[in-house]
């Protein structure tokens, strides 16, 4: 198991901390689960960054890979997906 640790030492008497931008930590995020639930999918229309990408974004929204799938261009099916 990968674990993502900040080395908060190295901020210690600083007001903030690093600022991920959204593609970092979409990146890290998807990198995770990808590892954890062991995914790959190589297919001609579906590949695995895609695949975590739409579980990235159905969980932060709370909603079905179905309904994420239609909101974002160029993404396969929700079908698809699942398979």
């Amino acid at each position: 198991m990968r674990t993502v640790k900040l080395n908060t030492k190295r901020y210690k008497g600083s007001k903030s901390l690093p600022t991920l931008s959204a593609f970092e930590v979409r990146q890290i995020v998807s990198d995770l689960i990808a590892e954890q639930l062991q995914l790959q999918a190589e297919g001609y229309n579906c590949s695995t960054q895609v695949v975590t990408d739409v579980l990235v974004k159905a969980s932060v929204e709370g909603e079905t890979i179905e309904s994420t799938c239609d909101d974002l261009e160029a993404v396969p099916t929700g079908h698809t997906v699942r398979n």
